[in-house]
């Protein structure tokens, strides 16, 4: 039987053909999406909202973890070939996981890590396919042409880099929360001389290289060659070097993916891009020759892979397992520190376009032989059944426990359904995701409609599985309210003692100390507290009425204690 004739388009300067190419591989889709995000945010927003984008972030950027795991795993060749980085640096990172998730300045280690390298890998990507469009359209770049364009990816990263480390924190980057229970991002504390110094010199070294190198392209070859890498190059510059300026300047706040608002929202969009770029390049690589048929089986391989590795860690490694921190208080961070620094190490190794076999299929030229004669077959034994087995139980976990969180607790919690909440929270148990502030909310609910036995016990329950400084406070304002004050005192100084700087908690104690007739305890809660807020009048006005009141009435010091029952009960004014 004849063998079947390739169906890739038969323009080599193109991998799928010029439409799919510039919207998925270039930028030009997320180029529209900004667009749409600039004039309607709020419409987009509505639609696909943040826990919904969660939800179909699964399908794309799940997916795109799968694919280097496919690449790598796949073929006994390849397993052979790039053995320390499959073999030697995954057990280096899964191990410094594991120790990890109960030791918070290792998975904090490994989360600034991640966030640092993540916005390299996205850079890297960009420069690799730039590179590639002109080598496949065959425009002859200079050496340095090439390396001034690279200097141009560099830059824009640095820019990045300086806003993380420079004082600026994830904020100006993209937004995201890099705090939870004891992990957090730990910055170099870069002083802001020498940030701004660096961000300014940066962003000019960007605007210089990029320019001169574009100047030298368009003398070797027509802009009709170069629109591919230019689209790739403005790409960059709207997913960081934009973004960054406009956010730390303080410039362009109206238009909503450029705002300090809406940075989470923003960024989301920028990884399902680079997850879809990712996925358009070795979909190519991988089944090129295929159809549909062969596509969308690579695709449930990639989604299932990905799923895996996403999700089996967190059911081994939740706190009713292996681990000790909640799922939305540290593990999931240490997860995706883990899972990200696996994948930028082995995509690392693995997208080499110097590598021979890889130039073959993404730099191909009309003059090369066909795609046909590369064998990329995977190799026999590869798909077990209890591999995949895993990822089905990855994706279950994966897409069951996002469903659950947004409509069994989001917005069963919006509309003040209990019942609906503590069903979630049965159901989310299953999968080690059932942490303190599911329990806090439940709590919450539960005072809502009077049942104050029930919200105490949610309470507890939410800090016997991890103590948060919020618990602990509506805990101390729950037994407040009953005029349980020295129970109530108690629990305040639990949410000081997570956070000695909470100014609710420093408020709300004086006043516990008050109703047990320690003025002296309520003084110096309050002036801890307006020491936090010096501009509070009405602290101020509280902290001289208690010291008027009570300290000139019994002739007591202010900083010498005085016994606790020798003084009347009073309330905080």
């Amino acid at each position: 039987m004849a063998a079947a004739a390739p169906t890739m388009n038969a323009d080599r300067r193109w991998l799928f053909g010029p439409v799919s190419d510039l919207l998925f591989g270039c930028g030009i889709a997320y180029i529209g999406i900004f667009a749409l995000l600039s004039f309607g945010f709020n419409a987009v927003e509505a639609a696909i909202p943040m826990g919904s984008f969660l939800i179909l972030s699964l399908f794309v950027s799940g997916p795109h973890y799968g694919a280097t795991l496919l690449r790598v795993y796949e073929r006994r060749e390849d397993r052979r070939a790039y053995t320390i980085f499959t073999i030697y640096a995954t057990a280096v990172i899964w191990a410094a996981f594991a120790v990890g998730v109960h030791n918070a300045l290792v998975g904090s280690l490994m989360f600034t890590l991640y966030i640092t390298w993540s916005p390299w890998h996205y850079t890297g990507q960009n420069y690799g396919l730039a590179v590639m469009f002109l080598g496949r359209r065959g425009v002859k770049v200079s050496p340095l042409a090439k390396r001034l364009l690279y200097l141009s990816f560099i830059f824009s990263y640095g820019v990045v880099l300086v806003t993380l480390h420079g004082g600026g924190g994830t904020a100006g980057y993209t937004g995201l929360a890099a705090d939870a229970g004891s992990y957090r991002l730990m910055q170099l504390g870069m002083p802001v001389g020498i940030a701004t110094l660096l961000y300014w010199a940066l962003t000019a070294g960007f605007v210089g290289t990029l320019g001169t190198a574009v100047i030298m392209l368009l003398r070797v070859a027509p802009l009709r060659d170069l629109t591919p890498t230019l689209v790739l190059v403005f790409s960059q510059a709207l997913w960081f070097l934009i973004p960054v300026l406009a956010r730390s300047s303080g410039k362009l706040q109206d238009v909503a993916p450029l705002s300090l608002r809406h940075a989470e929202y923003a960024a989301l969009w920028i990884v399902l891009a680079h997850s879809i770029q990712y996925l358009w390049v070795t979909t190519f690589y991988a089944a090129r020759d295929e159809g549909v048929a062969g596509r969308t089986r690579y695709y449930v391989k990639a989604l299932l892979a990905g799923s895996a590795i996403w999700g089996i860690p967190t059911l081994i490694f939740a706190p009713s397992a292996l681990g000790h921190a909640p799922y939305d208080l540290g593990l999931f961070m240490v997860v995706a520190a883990a899972v990200n620094l696996h994948h930028f190490v082995l995509d690392g190794a693995i997208w080499k376009l110097r590598d021979s076999r890889i130039a073959k299929i993404l730099m191909r030229t009309a003059n090369h032989q066909t795609d046909n004669e590369l064998d990329t077959g995977p190799s026999r034994g590869f798909g077990k059944p209890i591999v995949w087995a895993m990822g089905v139980a990855g994706l279950v976990v994966l897409v069951g426990g996002d469903l659950e969180r947004q409509y069994g607790v989001n917005r069963a919690t919006e509309r003040g359904d209990y019942e609906r909440v503590e069903l979630a929270a049965e159901r989310l148990a299953w999968i080690g995701r059932d942490g303190p502030h599911l329990h806090h909310n439940l709590a919450l609910l539960a005072q809502t409609r009077g049942d104050l036995v029930t919200a105490e016990s949610e309470l507890l329950e939410s800090l016997d599985r991890y103590e948060t400084k919020n618990a602990w406070h509506s805990l101390g304002s729950l037994r407040l309210g009953q005029g349980r004050s020295a129970e109530a005192l108690k629990a305040f100084e639990g949410a000081l003692r997570l956070n000695p700087y909470l100014l609710m908690s420093l408020v709300s104690a004086s006043q516990a100390s008050l109703n047990l007739g320690d003025s002296d305890g309520a003084i110096r809660y309050l002036q801890r507290a307006t020491a936090l807020a010096p501009g509070d009048r009405g602290l101020k006005q509280s902290l001289m009425k208690i010291r008027r009141t009570h300290g000139d009435q019994w002739g007591i010091s202010i900083h010498s204690p005085a016994p606790r029952d020798s003084r009347a009960p009073g309330r905080l004014p």
